[in-house]
């Protein structure tokens, strides 16, 4: 995944790329991809969830940042950084792992769909810093 820079509202972009030098959106693919074959959710580098449709891939969309930055989103991470040290898929599995250093610890999120048959999307947050994770929400209709 390319190198990111933060931005204000904890969302990240690319840099060195003269293409994306400008550009609010990181480019397609470096977004994380979280499925249960019924439900999809697109993660940004900066770990927000940027695109997801419920209750079908045919809805409208909940979150809808990774096409214009007021359509909603959906963050676990460090409340002072949005870049993370590192992110991963974790072996032989489609559990996305989003990691930060915070000096004091890491926080390390992992999300997953599970099956359908199952519960919805699985956010699950593991600060070692004490204090240090911040949820965020970026609702699709600030006024609601």
């Amino acid at each position: 995944m390319g190198s990111l820079d933060a931005q204000e509202d904890g969302l990240a972009t690319p840099r060195g790329d003269a293409l994306w030098e400008f550009s609010p959106y990181p480019p397609i693919a470096d977004y994380g991809f979280l499925s249960d074959c019924e439900v999809t959710a697109l993660v940004a580098p900066s770990g927000s969830i940027e695109w997801m449709c419920l209750p079908r891939l045919d809805s409208p969309s909940v979150f809808g940042a990774i096409l214009d930055r007021d359509a909603g989103w959906f963050r676990f991470g460090p409340e002072d950084m949005s870049v993370p040290a590192d992110r991963r898929y974790l072996p032989g599995t489609m559990v996305l792992e989003t990691s930060w250093d915070c000096g004091e610890g890491w926080i390390i999120v992992r999300d997953h769909h599970p099956h359908p048959a199952a519960d919805r999307l699985r956010r699950r947050a593991h600060p070692a810093a004490d204090g240090a994770l911040r949820e965020r929400i970026g609702p699709a209709h600030p006024g609601l």
